[in-house]
């Protein structure tokens, strides 16, 4: 769906965030839905997403119920933190994956990670999306890994690169951009 169209007779939810900003629709929909929330006010488009974060953005998304207990299968995600609840549902789901059995949920994210895991969300909920051809300049750099998430989802227009055609995959992803 498209997201909602600048109103001015609405105020911005987040001071950080004004109706000229490229990512003020997206977050004001994604608020909407609750599935984010600022701090004080404010938003923070520019502050890097974490996994945790991410995870729990994605959960809303897909309408994913987080729930406490059951087998966590990564050693640094505690039961009492706030994101234990949606790393574990989306890890039972074969949803959320890390490394030497790890999740890693304060580093910041980064941009193909984020496509890997919105791809697997997207195939979870039934999506089928088509892969384009590519030419971000820096297609190159990718991860295998990464590479058929970060194709499938810009063929599909869900996410984008930047004015000088590259993906910059290796970058962490902000706020702005996870809305």
């Amino acid at each position: 769906t498209e997201p909602p169209k600048p109103t001015e007779t609405k105020a911005p939810r987040f001071a950080d965030v004004g109706y000229r900003d490229w990512c003020y629709p997206y977050i004001e929909k994604m608020a909407d839905k609750g599935v984010i929330a600022g701090e004080d006010g404010q938003f923070y488009p520019n502050r890097a997403v974490t996994r945790a974060e991410f995870i729990k953005m994605l959960c809303g998304i897909f309408e994913i119920a987080a729930e406490r207990g059951g087998d966590m299968p990564f050693a640094d995600v505690p039961a009492d933190q706030w994101y234990a609840p949606y790393i574990g549902a989306a890890a039972r789901l074969g949803l959320a994956e890390g490394a030497d059995g790890k999740f890693d949920p304060d580093a910041p994210i980064r941009r193909e990670d984020a496509a890997a895991l919105m791809l697997r969300f997207t195939k979870y909920a039934g999506m089928e999306l088509t892969q384009s051809q590519g030419g971000y300049t820096d297609e190159s750099e990718i991860a295998p890994y990464a590479k058929e998430a970060v194709l499938a989802l810009s063929g599909a227009g869900v996410i984008g690169g930047f004015e000088d055609q590259s993906f910059r995959p290796g970058i962490t992803a902000t706020r702005a951009e996870a809305a």
